[in-house]
């Protein structure tokens, strides 16, 4: 995969990106937010998943995925709590990062790797006056507006799309295209998360338009075997 401008860091640790995030401390992640936000990127939304959200965790990571998010609208907040915490335990003791879908609060309750957070979410500036330093702020940009607004906002990455059409998300925004990606790689030093409708048969479209990490749900959610479809992915991405 073609990454903009995020270089590997070399040995001693040390790294010339020019992102944001690389300049903060992750206490409780494993290696450089320039590596982080590389490969694949899966979304387990609570209403997709099938069966137990651990062992989904479990086989997405066992695939080769390297970054979860928790998805969960549909539960309450206590509910969120427990369902993050065992996703929580499952993604340290694998060293894989993890964040939450929205909810600030649940974030800091769980001391989780980050949040995630949507254009009728809290702002990202508000959201990094109350987590802890070194934590992840993702931000979704559905136009060039509000790409270049995010410029201004700094989160530690942007998690743009939908790319194509998603049954994903209820009333969701109308898909933006692989040029969207294109134009915003050109504008931009954040890490780009492509999302939205993407799966085996069009990745490679989006991988081409300069996506940093491919993010995915129903792809794998949906599969009868998570950590085929997980592992089929991970092949395509580390082929570029």
């Amino acid at each position: 995969m073609q990454y903009r401008n995020l270089e590997k860091p070399d040995e001693s640790g040390s790294c010339d990106c020019s992102c944001r995030t690389c300049s903060a401390n992750h206490r409780s992640l494993t290696t450089d937010h320039c590596i982080l936000m590389r490969g694949l990127y899966v979304i387990i939304d609570t209403k997709l998943a099938r069966g137990d959200i651990g062992k989904t965790a479990e086989d997405v990571i066992a695939g080769g995925a390297n970054f979860l998010q928790l998805r969960a609208k549909d539960l309450s907040t206590r509910e969120f709590i427990a369902a993050g915490t065992r996703l929580s335990k499952i993604c340290r003791r694998n060293r894989i990062p993890f964040v939450v879908n929205d909810r600030v609060d649940i974030a800091l309750a769980l001391d989780s790797d980050g949040v995630h957070l949507g254009q009728d979410d809290m702002p990202p500036a508000a959201a990094r006056k109350i987590i802890p330093q070194g934590k992840l702020i993702g931000l979704s940009v559905h136009s060039l507006e509000e790409a270049e607004k995010a410029k201004e906002e700094k989160p530690d990455y942007i998690g743009a799309g939908p790319v194509f059409f998603t049954k994903t998300k209820v009333n969701a925004i109308p898909p933006v295209g692989t040029d969207f990606i294109r134009k915003i790689g050109s504008g931009t030093n954040l890490p780009i998360v492509a999302i939205g409708g993407i799966n085996a048969e069009n990745m490679e479209e989006v991988i081409a338009a300069g996506a940093d990490a491919i993010a995915v749900c129903s792809a794998i959610l949906s599969a009868d075997n998570v950590k085929a479809a997980t592992e089929k992915l991970v092949k395509q991405i580390k082929s570029h």
